[in-house]
């Protein structure tokens, strides 16, 4: 928004409150920038470039009127910002009757602008962030080192701090629903400040349908930033996410590092955070690294063996090994799981045995399991 608009917001509140008598707020050259009037915008008054020139109030009674070219009868006072004027407001009627009247108005034009320049800075840095953020994980470093260690000098970012990266993504938005995304993504940022989840050693940007923190923390403490980052969401439902945690790297090209391995860990989430420092996730990560170009046509030749007449995997084989990797392979908590009976499950895991050739009591299979179950996944994501 253009301080136009912010001073004519402002010009249109106070007239409100002062029973619609005029009020003018003149830019540093002494032109009318909003008015009740608007017939008056834009025009000269001598009034407010004498004010601008002296520093000081300048008020013109009606008798005066004709020394003032583009001014009628009022006060005319400087709006001073951190020491600065920087322009004029007037108010209109005889000086005696509205002397007082028009330096409340001077004060609340003051206070306003002071917030809305406030605003802006705060919007600034954020934008700065931002731009620094995905010149670190999108562009190549060695060619963007200058221009990123300017930015970080700017947004008041000190990169040598060790930070690993917390990449939020919200899951229940579609590329079309920019609005609506915006407004999560503002009330995350909120809840996080609310909770002490960003500190002055953290920045974060938004990206996307990504939330970003490149955090400041201590390995020790992790597991409770894990968790209370977790409680912020269970709390609050409306908002799908998942959240994937990376190692912590001190140097420029670990932000790139630690931003991939969250986004990685986010693809292969269910619901609860990933942190790459728990040895479980690490394993997960490590069997989704092996499903590469060098793995997939291996996995290719055991996915089709699990194919039906129509050409798709079954439902009970997906839910069954899903299960079972969920459950570190425990029969009883798996059938559980699933509501059968442990018999019935037992014969299911001999069947996928007997269409597979895989044992699942055996760890080399019990990895190519893994691996196929994990290629079904992605394979009915679209992925």
């Amino acid at each position: 928004m253009y301080i136009r608009d912010i001073a004519q917001k402002i010009v249109n509140l106070m007239m409100e409150v002062i029973d619609n008598r005029n009020i003018n707020i003149m830019d540093c050259e002494g032109f009318i920038l909003a008015s009740g009037e608007p017939n008056r915008i834009a025009t000269y008054h001598k009034g407010a470039d004498d004010v601008i020139k002296s520093g000081k109030a300048i008020e013109i009674f009606p008798e005066d009127i004709g020394q003032f070219p583009g001014a009628k009868q009022g006060v005319n006072l400087p709006i001073n910002i951190e020491g600065k004027i920087i322009g004029v407001v007037g108010v209109f009627g005889h000086p005696d009757e509205v002397r007082m009247v028009a330096r409340l108005v001077k004060n609340s034009v003051e206070l306003a602008l002071e917030q809305y320049l406030i605003s802006e800075q705060v919007n600034l840095v954020k934008d700065l962030k931002n731009q620094l953020i995905r010149k670190l994980i999108f562009n190549p470093i060695i060619e963007s080192e200058e221009e990123i260690l300017c930015l970080s000098k700017v947004a008041h970012v000190d990169l040598k701090i060790k930070r690993c990266a917390v990449v939020i993504k919200l899951d229940n938005f579609t590329n079309e629903e920019i609005y609506e995304s915006m407004n999560a993504m503002g009330q995350i940022e909120k809840n996080l400040y609310e909770k002490n989840l960003i500190t002055k050693n953290d920045f974060f940007g938004v990206i996307n349908h990504y939330f970003i923190i490149f955090k400041a923390i201590d390995d020790s403490k992790r597991i409770c930033y894990r968790n209370s980052i977790q409680y912020i969401f269970e709390d609050q439902q409306c908002y799908h996410v998942k959240i994937g945690f990376g190692n912590s790297y001190k140097d420029l090209y670990g932000y790139k590092k630690s931003f991939n391995e969250a986004v990685e860990l986010i693809s292969i989430s269910k619901k609860e955070p990933l942190d790459i420092k728990d040895f479980e996730t690490q394993s997960k990560y490590l069997l989704h690294k092996i499903q590469t170009d060098v793995s997939e046509p291996l996995i290719k030749e055991l996915y089709a063996l699990i194919l039906d007449e129509n050409n798709k995997v079954p439902e009970w084989f997906y839910k069954t090994l899903e299960a079972l990797f969920e459950h570190n392979l425990n029969l009883n908590e798996t059938a559980g799981h699933l509501f059968v009976h442990k018999n019935t499950l037992v014969y299911r895991v001999k069947k996928i045995e007997q269409i597979t050739g895989l044992s699942i009591n055996n760890f080399y299979h019990g990895v190519l399991l893994y691996c196929l179950y994990a290629f079904i996944n992605k394979h009915n994501s679209g992925g």
